[in-house]
């Protein structure tokens, strides 16, 4: 036995008396006693019997050899290379927002212009979706229905552009492809007729705490909160069968308020299918800069703090970094590896109304970051386009052996690129602390 290999994409987690064995590339999880962690641990695989033996082949913790292992780990990235993306876009109507966020990062960009009342561009736009559809369709066939175009802004639902916006749903249903919109939601209700009719798959409304920590996070211009208001377009929305999932953005400031949140959620709308809040830790401040940007495992150990006190709290979905592997061991999910970090890196197209072709959702506006134009014709820079595209745990070295790359694929490629570093440097994530403090809060449950 003494050529047996073990998987070295495996983590140990002390669990009281015993220990837990996770394994990321397989996706399983066993609790096993201290003697046997010893034994694998110490690599004295003699010490097993069969039974055993047979169970860590079987759920991939040991391999025969190192060669076995390293043609397993060869035959999942081809198949994951050779895995074939639908398009997906934005169309980004208008950069313009009837609220003033402090933490906008858009707004560092200081982009002013209005929507043009010419609504030209917006055939255009869709005209080059379709190109890059048909070429896509190259490599493989998919349904139309499958392309997915995101309405963003900006503000993209605000009242004084129902018309051009209106027509953009129009166009989008026409070329036969769906669509959802991330809207603050304030104007919602003067478009829920068009959403309908046009069959909005899905809406994305931000809250970032009850009445009173809302209100003073996301204002009016003229500093006027928006709760009210966007919780009766919440009910609105909801009365007519619409799909939103509901986003809190969590910093130092907002994060002690879940409970008083989800209360007011509960008290409101009960528990309805048709509403899926969730937190998400902002990685970027803004404006406002990164003093209110809360380290990541600190967020998650005060969140488990408020589960365990507030049994409202199980409302909220949890996104973390490495939450979707942790769904995998714990609601017995199929594990979705990653070979590319994010949408960006895969086949995502971002098209704004003044003719700019993006990537990244966190670069728009930013013309540093445009890889291609629209117009009259579609002009895409191949090279930049690529340049996301290639990124993944194949071609980024420190990847290549690093256990967390299915559950990573790289890191974000916009952090990298607008810190001036190699655009093929990995962006690493501390995920043992990360699944550490994750897990101590699942098993609580």
């Amino acid at each position: 036995m003494s050529n047996l290999y073990l998987n070295p994409y495996l983590d140990f987690f002390k669990y009281g008396e015993k220990y837990i064995m996770l394994n990321y590339m397989s996706g399983a999880c066993d609790i096993i006693d201290k003697s046997t962690y010893q034994v694998i641990s110490r690599r004295k695989f003699e010490a097993l019997d069969g039974t055993a033996l047979k169970c860590l082949f079987n759920r991939k913790y040991l391999f025969q050899n190192q060669k076995k292992f390293q043609k397993e780990v060869a035959l999942i990235d081809e198949v994951l290379a050779s895995k074939k993306v639908v398009p997906n876009f934005l169309i980004i109507p208008t950069y313009r927002c009837n609220l003033s966020c402090g933490y906008c990062f858009e707004a560092a960009y200081k982009i002013t212009e209005s929507m043009s009342s010419n609504i030209e561009w917006i055939e255009q736009c869709l005209n080059s979706i379709d190109e890059i559809v048909t070429q896509s369709k190259k490599d493989f066939d998919f349904n139309d229905k499958d392309v997915y175009i995101t309405l963003m802004g900006g503000e993209p639902l605000l009242a004084q552009n129902y018309e051009q916006v209106s027509e953009i749903m129009n166009q989008i249903t026409n070329h036969g492809y769906s669509f959802n919109v991330i809207t603050n939601g304030t104007d919602l209700d003067v478009y829920l007729d068009e959403l309908i009719r046009f069959e909005c798959q899905s809406i994305q409304i931000t809250l970032d705490g009850s009445k009173e920590i809302h209100d003073n996070r996301r204002i009016y211009k003229n500093g006027n909160g928006s709760y009210e208001k966007i919780f009766q377009n919440i009910e609105l929305a909801l009365s007519r069968n619409l799909k939103i999932y509901l986003r809190v953005n969590l910093d130092k400031d907002n994060l002690v308020d879940l409970p008083n949140l989800a209360k007011e959620l509960l008290d409101y709308f009960g528990e309805n299918d048709n509403l899926v809040p969730y937190v998400y830790p902002m990685q970027d401040g803004g404006c406002l800069g990164d003093g209110g940007i809360i380290d990541e495992i600190v967020c998650i150990e005060e969140i488990q703090l408020l589960n365990e006190k507030h049994p409202q709290m199980a409302l909220f979905d949890k996104k973390f970094h490495a939450s979707s592997f942790m769904d995998t061991v714990f609601q017995n999910q199929q594990f979705e590896m990653k070979f590319r970090n994010c949408s960006a890196t895969n086949n995502q197209y971002i098209f704004d109304y003044k003719g700019n072709i993006y990537k990244c959702w966190f670069d728009i506006g930013n013309a540093n970051f445009k890889i291609g134009t629209y117009g009259k014709a579609l002009s895409l820079n191949r090279q930049q386009d690529a340049l996301w595209k290639n990124r993944n745990i194949k071609t980024l070295t420190k990847c290549q052996s690093c256990k967390y790359r299915y559950i990573c694929g790289g890191g974000c490629l916009s952090h990298v690129m607008t810190s001036a570093d190699d655009a093929k440097k990995e962006r690493c994530i501390d995920f043992y602390q990360i699944i550490k403090a994750q897990l101590k809060g699942r098993l609580a449950k």
